[in-house]
């Protein structure tokens, strides 16, 4: 009786461990048990706007696993994940984006993925102090300025004023440099143009002596005078 019970002990021992087996164990549809997935290595540089800047702050997320990571300062992320895992990007105010692992003997992958802004357009909020247009229209309508306020108005906008201000009123850079330029420019023609004092040239003098000893300074003229 003690041999029956052993044997039957062992039997339906065997029986519970090769059905666990069996159900721990997934299966194709061919029923082949199915091959564990494997680890893949997920590199990337997260980047946006024209200049592909990286984008720090951007959430690399398994939906399946149930973790994921953040970009660091400069748009980096890495994380370990399974082949075929579909992740999901996203950030506050770019548009949320999806990677899909891929399913092949590699065993790292590194990625660019280029985040675009997703701009929200606002309605219009106009903030008045008044309940109803009536009321604006009514309180604008029995606006009235002081006095002295209309008075400064009437005399800084006076011609007589005005015209002072624009003779008074220093010339700038441009003006300036435009100024001596044309300084310049009339002192060259009048030093080009205009004759020069004979009394302290040199050379003149030394004509002016030559001249006396050839005695061209007496004149027939003044010999019939005499």
């Amino acid at each position: 009786m003690n041999l029956i019970f052993k044997h039957i002990t062992f039997f339906c021992g065997l029986f519970l461990l090769v059905g666990g087996y069996a159900i721990a164990q997934p299966k194709t549809a061919t029923g082949q048990p199915q091959p564990a997935k494997r680890i893949v290595q997920v590199s990337g540089l997260v980047v946006t706007g024209e200049n592909s800047v990286g984008l720090p702050g951007v959430h690399f997320y398994i939906p399946k696993a149930g973790r994921g990571v953040s970009t660091n300062a400069y748009g980096y992320f890495s994380i370990p994940t399974l082949a075929g895992d579909s992740a999901v990007i996203s950030s506050v105010g770019f548009k949320r984006q999806w990677y899909v692992v891929p399913n092949d003997e590699r065993q790292s992958v590194s990625v660019v993925i280029y985040m675009q802004a997703d701009t929200t357009q606002l309605p219009v909020v106009e903030v008045f102090p008044f309940a109803t247009e009536k009321d604006f229209k009514d309180a604008f309508l029995s606006l009235k300025l002081p006095e002295s306020d209309m008075e400064h108005m009437r005399r800084n906008l006076d011609e007589n004023t005005l015209a002072r201000m624009r003779y008074e009123m220093p010339m700038n850079g441009a003006m300036n440099h435009t100024y001596f330029m044309n300084q310049q420019v009339s002192k060259i023609e009048n030093a080009r143009f205009s004759p020069t004092n004979q009394l302290l040239n040199p050379f003149a003098w030394a004509r002016f002596i030559e001249s006396v000893k050839r005695g061209d300074l007496k004149r027939k003229e003044w010999k019939d005078d005499e």
